[in-house]
């Protein structure tokens, strides 16, 4: 069973998304923020990590950096509903931090899930579908 790290402040976000992917069948950790996320994301190694951009105490690209200075490698997916910080769009900085894919918010779960499913499948076997749960 894939192992996804699921980082957003909002505990209500957080907590829908959970529960779509435990019913995909996904083994699922919970952060509050990139600080929580960085500690469970060395400490658990998850397979990907699905991060809001825009968090209080350490945002997600912050965080992605930190576990990739760590050498961990998972698949990351950004999300956000738009903005930016110095005329820079959110999703424009997740792109120049090295994101798999980004999302918009809301998050629709068949996009997601299917989003996932391509992005374990091409890390794990290029070329090869196989069932990621």
């Amino acid at each position: 069973m894939k192992k996804i790290l699921v980082v957003d402040d909002d505990d209500f976000v957080r907590t829908i998304i959970c529960a779509g992917l435990r019913k995909a069948k996904f083994n699922i950790i919970e952060a509050r923020d990139g600080v929580e996320g960085v500690e469970k994301a060395l400490s658990e190694t998850p397979d990907l990590i699905l991060t809001d951009i825009q968090m209080p105490n350490k945002n997600g690209l912050e965080m992605i950096s930190e576990i990739r200075a760590a050498e961990k490698k998972p698949v990351v997916i950004a999300m956000s509903g738009g903005g930016s910080e110095n005329n820079v769009s959110y999703f424009e900085m997740a792109e120049s931090a090295g994101v798999d894919h980004i999302l918009n918010k809301p998050i629709k779960m068949a996009e997601l899930l299917d989003t996932i499913d391509g992005l374990l499948v091409r890390r794990n076997s290029p070329g090869q579908h196989q069932n990621t749960s």
